[in-house]
């Protein structure tokens, strides 16, 4: 169904993004949650902090270093753009 509504240019946002990444999580499916995060990414929708640390317990416990490096590099990024954005540089 998700594929569905992408593949017809539908513009889907942030709150329909957050169900589908819940329910991956749900099913064990964090491979799919990280490939969900890009898919957001290159619609120009921004994860959120919360969806980067959300899936890091699942890689730790699969022990997907490539993975865990990849998110952390996520959540500084994150971390850094709110700082920058808002003026609140050291």
């Amino acid at each position: 169904m998700f594929y569905k509504m992408v593949s017809s240019c539908s513009t889907v946002g942030l709150s329909t993004y957050k169900v589908l990444l819940r329910n991956l999580l749900a099913v064990g499916k964090w491979r799919k949650y990280v490939e969900v995060l890009q898919w957001m990414e290159d619609a120009g929708v921004r994860p959120t902090l919360y969806m980067y640390q959300n899936v890091l317990p699942y890689i730790w416990r699969d022990n997907s270093m490539d993975y865990v490096t990849l998110m952390q590099e996520k959540i500084r990024s994150v971390i850094f753009c709110n700082s920058f954005c808002t003026g609140n540089i050291f």
